[in-house]
C-alpha cells in the first residue's frame, strides 16, 4: 500500500485543556510499546531513547501540534530519523496512539517550583491511574474490565466502607509499592509498583531524586484513590 507523505511544522503546542481523563489510553501506550518503544522512550517521565536522535514521546508536543500527527500515522509519515519503519496504522489505532500522547503531554505539566516538593495530587493520581491501573481496575476504579473479572480485582471506591468508613492511607500505600503482596483467585499477583517505576525511571536524575519521584507518584495514586470513594 502506497503512502502519501505529510511533512508537519514544528510547533510548540500546549492542549492541557483537553479531556484527557475521558479517553482509553491503554490501547495507545500497548501499541507504542510494541512498535516504538524498540527506537524511542515511551514513557511519562522523558528518558533516553535506545535509538539516538530519536526523540522521546514525552517531549512530542513541543516539536509537534500532536494532533497533527493522527492524519500522519494514518496516511505516512516523514521524520528527522530515516531508521523509522512506514507503519500503517488504521484510524483506531492512530487516535488511540495520540491519546496516549496528549496524556504524555498531560502528565510532563509541572507545578510551579520544586516538582519533587509539592503535596500529593489526585488530579497528577488520575492520570498515573489512567495509564497503569486502569487496564485491569477500569477507568474509574470500579473492577469493570475483563481483566477485573479474571483477577479478582477489588471495586476500589469501596475501599474506606470495607475498612468502617476510614480510608487504609498505609495499607493502600504499602499495597501500590508491593510491600503488601496481593494475589487474584488465578495466581496473578498484583504487579510491585515501586520496583517497577525505579526501573522506568533508571535514567531519571540522581538516586535521590528517583526515589522521591516513586515516592511521590505513588502519593498521588493513593489521593486519587482516596478521592474516588464512594460515601
Amino acid at each position: 500500500m502506497p503512502f502519501r507523505c505529510i511533512c508537519l511544522p514544528i510547533a510548540a503546542v500546549t492542549c492541557a485543556s483537553a479531556p484527557l481523563l475521558a479517553q482509553d489510553i491503554d490501547a495507545g501506550r500497548q501499541l507504542v510499546q510494541t512498535y516504538c518503544a524498540e527506537c524511542h522512550d515511551v514513557g511519562p517521565e522523558g528518558g533516553i531513547s535506545p535509538l539516538p536522535g530519536a526523540p522521546p514521546f514525552s517531549t512530542l508536543h513541543e516539536r509537534y501540534d500532536v494532533d497533527l500527527l493522527e492524519e500522519a500515522l494514518v496516511e505516512g509519515l516523514v521524520t528527522g530519523h530515516e531508521t523509522m519503519p512506514e507503519f500503517e496504522f488504521d484510524p483506531s489505532q492512530a487516535r488511540a496512539i495520540i491519546d496516549y500522547l496528549q496524556g504524555l503531554e498531560t502528565l510532563r505539566i509541572k507545578p510551579p517550583g520544586d516538582p519533587l516538593q509539592r503535596p500529593a495530587s489526585a488530579t497528577f493520581g488520575e492520570l498515573t491511574f489512567q495509564f497503569y491501573c486502569s487496564t485491569c481496575h477500569g477507568k474509574e476504579g470500579r473492577a469493570d474490565t475483563p481483566a477485573a473479572a479474571m483477577f479478582s480485582a477489588t471495586d476500589l471506591g469501596y475501599l474506606a466502607s470495607a475498612n468502617g468508613g476510614t480510608f487504609p492511607t498505609e495499607r493502600v500505600r504499602a499495597i501500590i509499592d508491593g510491600r503488601e503482596d496481593i494475589v487474584g483467585h488465578t495466581g496473578v499477583r498484583m504487579p510491585p509498583w515501586a520496583r517497577l517505576f525505579a526501573h522506568e525511571l533508571e535514567k531519571v536524575g540522581s538516586d535521590e531524586e528517583r526515589e522521591r519521584l516513586i515516592a511521590l507518584r505513588i502519593a498521588d495514586l493513593v489521593a486519587y484513590l482516596q478521592s474516588i470513594q464512594v460515601e
